[in-house]
């Protein structure tokens, strides 16, 4: 079980987590943005998390579950800090 802890309107509540959960709408543009500011591309992230860059790519855009590990992942590598993980990981959709 993995401990995380998620941040809503100033809340942190912390609880244990499957290895299955998964992250349904990351923040594509934003995630995409950061990216470039640390001077990477998304061929260059995968090989840092040990990914293809079409897999990587496919979990950025939503169209793959990405794992709560791949998020706190790519957190590290990205620099982002924890109180932006949900600008990053749970995007509001609208249809």
């Amino acid at each position: 079980m993995l401990l995380t802890s998620v941040f809503s309107n100033d809340i942190i509540v912390t609880r244990y987590a499957t290895d299955e959960e998964v992250i349904r709408l990351p923040n594509e543009l934003k995630i995409k943005a950061r990216i470039l500011e640390c001077g990477l591309t998304i061929s260059k992230l995968a090989d840092l998390m040990h990914l293809s860059g079409y897999t990587l790519g496919r979990k950025i855009a939503g169209k793959t579950k990405m794992t709560l590990e791949e998020a706190f992942t790519l957190m590290d590598i990205l620099s982002i800090p924890i109180e932006e993980f949900p600008s990053y990981f749970f995007a509001q959709r609208v249809a």
